[in-house]
């Protein structure tokens, strides 16, 4: 699958409100995220943060190689975590080359 599978994936979340943005807003959140995608220029600290986060409510965790603000058409948006369970399944099933899934352990937590 593209890159394009992948955007409208994050598309359908964001407009159906089941998205969640920034580092801050993953950490912060309330709802249970099932899947967070992260730009790979974001800083070690807040990987940690959201590394945390993930193993918390036991996310999966994914790299982007391509720029973050391209997949959610948000300017400077570096990570984006997705509310909804079958959404984030299908972001994860159609991983490819430009999404790496990170491995997250319990005690990132």
């Amino acid at each position: 699958m593209s890159v394009d599978k992948i955007v409208s994936l994050v598309g359908f979340a964001i407009r159906a409100r089941k998205a969640v943005f920034g580092v801050d807003g993953i950490a912060a959140s309330g709802k249970r995220v099932h899947v967070i995608l992260y730009d790979e220029k974001l800083s070690a600290g807040s990987v940690a943060r959201l590394r945390t986060a993930a193993a918390r409510t036991h996310a999966t965790l994914v790299r982007s190689v391509s720029d973050m603000a391209d997949v959610t058409h948000k300017l400077n948006c570096k990570a984006v975590g997705i509310t909804d369970k079958q959404m984030a399944a299908a972001v994860v099933a159609n991983l490819n080359s430009n999404f790496i899934e990170e491995p997250v352990s319990e005690t990132d937590g």
